[in-house]
């Protein structure tokens, strides 16, 4: 056998172990149809149905393909099946259970058939605040224990337009309910941006009991020693004192940060709040935690809570440039969510590949043929992507070859028994 072979066959049994922990192996048809999925996007590196069901290979024609994975998309994604990725992803994150938060958007300007659209704010548009016909995405993305890499716990496209839609904050709400679910009795620190700063929003992570930081608006009210001041105004007279040096997006840097003690109008508890200073910028940005700073490391733990965000922004770009999210072409909300899932589990398998690359040669066979410009580089998605990509396609199979398909047992007639034959001599 092969080199190539043998490197195809220890990557499908990987992508094959991966949905088996996810789904279950005994599940049956939605196993069969999520290890279909997961390959056709590792295949085709596209979440395109048509692209999917032309990278199995199969010998039914490709209408009949496609028709079986929309009927089985448009059943939705069993709560079961989340549960156990949830707790996969958990499970990766060792010691230091840290999230973000955030927000994207899909844009589908010329889809008139899809389900629910409603205007959306354009984020990759360079005019301020254009809209466009699309779906918001909301998504928690966590980080691997060792190689700090992002991986999405939760994923939700949703839209104003739905029937019995109340409001982002719902969803975001019920969002963390279903992920604190997971975490008792661990306590984890999640990561939001400006546009979450929000009394109801801390009164909720409070109540969950788990910790949160948040970059605070420069317009907002505190008391600070018994007076009412603007963040703007309590920042002006602050200057870093504590040195931060951090990665980010590959690049070395530092801030300067300190902090102060005091509350916010409509909670209770004693909030710190941090300025921190970058090198290149005048004017600090601010943060809100409950967390106590009780020393240096606190402080500096606090600060690279929230500016490890960046990732989750690097996630979806990935995303969208690598697999086309934004391009998916199912119709209903239901079976969007269930393909965005399947895209989630697809890049688990590469998380999974990126963080057990000191035991696994799977890592460097993949990385030998992937597409390489850069010897050092601050995400690996892109090139296990590629590599993955890359042995996927040396299959001349169908994904049927790779599956422990049983046949059914054969319904032919007898007339009589074997064991009523005598043979004789």
């Amino acid at each position: 056998m092969s080199r190539e072979t043998n490197l195809l066959q220890h990557l499908i049994r990987f992508v094959k172990g991966t949905v088996a922990d996810v789904v279950g192996r005994d599940s049956g048809p939605l196993f069969k149809f999520c290890f279909d999925m997961v390959y056709g996007i590792l295949r085709s590196s596209s979440v395109v149905l048509n692209d999917v069901g032309h990278a199995l290979s199969e010998e039914a024609s490709l209408k009949a393909v496609n028709n079986r994975l929309y009927s089985n998309l448009m059943k939705g994604l069993p709560d079961s099946v989340w549960s156990n990725y949830a707790d996969l992803c958990i499970g990766m994150m060792g010691e230091r259970l840290w999230f973000a938060v955030d927000d994207s958007d899909v844009q589908k300007p010329y889809g008139k058939h899809f389900e629910a659209l409603s205007l959306v704010r354009d984020g990759s548009s360079t005019k301020k605040n254009e809209l466009g016909m699309g779906y918001m995405v909301t998504s928690i993305v966590g980080a691997t224990a060792k190689t700090k890499h992002p991986m999405c716990l939760f994923t939700k496209i949703h839209s104003s337009a739905e029937r019995d839609y109340l409001s982002l904050n719902n969803v975001t709400n019920a969002a963390l309910r279903a992920i604190c679910a997971k975490l008792r009795p661990w306590t984890a620190t999640f990561a939001f941006d400006r546009g979450y700063d929000d009394a109801k929003l801390m009164r909720l992570m409070l109540s969950l009991s788990q910790h949160f930081v948040i970059r605070m608006q420069h317009d907002r009210w505190l008391y600070f020693k018994g007076r009412k001041v603007k963040t703007s105004g309590l920042s002006a007279r602050r200057k870093g004192k504590v040195v931060v040096p951090l990665s980010y997006k590959g690049r070395e840097t530092y801030v300067k940060a300190s902090h102060v003690v005091c509350r916010i109008p409509g909670v209770k508890v004693k909030m710190t709040v941090v300025f921190s200073f970058m090198e290149d910028k005048t004017e600090p940005m601010v943060l809100m935690t409950d967390l106590k700073v009780s020393s240096k490391e606190d402080l500096i733990r606090i600060v690279l809570s929230y500016h490890s965000r960046w990732k989750i922004e690097e996630h979806f770009r990935f995303k969208k440039t690598q697999y086309g999210f934004e391009n998916f072409r199912v119709k209903s909300l239901d079976s969007s969510n269930f393909l965005a899932f399947l895209l989630d589990v697809a890049l688990l398998v590469l998380d999974l590949v990126i963080e057990r690359k000191e035991t696994n040669s799977l890592y460097s066979e993949l990385l030998s043929r992937a597409k390489v410009v850069r010897e050092k580089v601050y995400l690996e998605f892109y090139r296990m992507a590629t590599g993955a990509q890359a042995v996927l396609a040396s299959s001349e199979k169908g994904v049927k070859k790779y599956q422990s398909i049983r046949k059914p047992p054969e319904n032919q007639l007898r007339l009589f028994n074997v064991k009523d034959i005598k043979y004789t001599a």
